[in-house]
């Protein structure tokens, strides 16, 4: 799908496209072409799987160090929006403690439902990329990208003495 260009006269404050530019990816000042709204919270998933995964992996890249940016995108945001999905992988994969927390005091939504591959002798869940796009990446086009997208991640948790989730 067609990006749209900036449209107003001054430069965009975030990334400086100029008036008729394409935003960089990952500009929240970018517009859906689908719905209109801000792209980074959207579901509309406008774009083709491989644009959306570099998108979000943009995103995670930006917010890694801050876990409650990653909770506040989860609770303000569409399910399936490139923001969200980025959040999800933050906290999933850094802070897999959180998500058993938020299932200890009930929280419903993405955490209730994510599973992961392995656990930890002392008990710590351990969640690889595909456990989190999986549940919230809006198809298995999207989450392969994703995936791949996020390979090197993935591949440091891959460590010896994992226990298999059954």
């Amino acid at each position: 799908m067609e990006r749209i260009p900036h449209c107003f006269e001054s430069p965009c404050v975030v990334c400086t496209a100029r008036q008729g530019e394409t935003h960089r990816l990952g500009c929240p000042g970018e517009l859906c072409p689908t719905c209109g709204r801000h792209l980074l919270s959207c579901s509309c998933m406008a774009f083709d799987a491989e644009t959306n995964a570099r998108m979000v992996r943009i995103l995670y890249d930006e917010m890694r160090n801050d876990l409650a940016e990653a909770w506040m995108a989860t609770s303000c945001f569409p399910w399936q929006s490139p923001v969200v999905i980025a959040a999800w992988l933050v906290i999933g994969l850094h802070h897999p403690e959180q998500i058993q927390r938020a299932k200890f005091f009930n929280a419903f939504g993405a955490a209730y439902f994510l599973r992961p591959s392995a656990f930890h002798p002392d008990g710590t869940a351990v969640f690889t990329v595909r456990d989190i796009v999986t549940l919230v990446s809006g198809g298995q086009d999207r989450a392969d990208a994703l995936v791949e997208a996020f390979r090197d991640v993935d591949t440091g948790i891959r460590v010896g003495g994992l226990c298999l989730a059954q």
